[in-house]
């Protein structure tokens, strides 16, 4: 199993905006994928800089779900989200694999 970990810092003077636009559209657009399961959290942090930190997971089966992943769904969400938030969100994005003990 494959975790794909997003996190998402964002400027509050979008953070609302944002946060409608990931609940709304990004989650559910995962789910309709059958992507899961989904976790959204926010990263608690004291050298936050005033900004907002979340951390969206999505846990996938295998690589050909990454592939489909990064090729198909995540590049949406970065043809609506970078015009209407530009560098108010920076992102970046780790792969984990699961490690069985």
């Amino acid at each position: 199993m494959y975790i794909v970990n997003t996190t998402f810092i964002v400027d509050p003077s979008i953070h609302g905006k944002w946060m409608e636009f990931i609940v709304k559209k990004i989650i559910p657009r995962l789910k309709e994928e059958k992507f899961g399961p989904i976790m959204f959290t926010r990263v608690l942090s004291e050298q936050s800089d005033g900004h907002y930190t979340y951390s969206l997971q999505t846990h996938l089966a295998d690589m050909v779900e990454y592939q489909r992943y990064t090729n198909e769904v995540f590049p949406d969400y970065l043809q609506i989200a970078v015009p209407m938030f530009g560098a108010k969100v920076n992102y970046f994005t780790s792969l984990l694999k699961k490690v069985e003990y």
